[in-house]
């Protein structure tokens, strides 16, 4: 739609108004909020969950990121890109 892709401050902005309980709008997601939002409407998260306060990442296997209804997330698959 032409929307320009965030900057890194517009980033660290939405994060932190997250983790301070601050839901920011939709219009223009990064990354880890677009699986966010995902994830909720999967069940995989709680409906509750504030899409902007989970960063990257949370979505490495060892960061503990607690899924619902008994999924979990699969080893990382390393490649390389050459």
């Amino acid at each position: 739609d032409g929307t320009a892709f965030p900057s890194i401050e517009a980033m660290a902005f939405h994060f932190f108004e997250g983790r301070l309980g601050i839901s920011s709008d939709t219009k223009s997601m990064f990354c880890s909020e677009l699986v966010t939002d995902t994830y909720v409407h999967l069940n995989l998260l709680p409906a509750d969950t504030i899409i902007n306060s989970i960063s990257p990442g949370s979505f490495a296997q060892d960061q503990g990121l607690q899924l619902l209804n008994g999924a979990n997330l699969a080893a990382e698959v390393p490649f390389k890109f050459e």
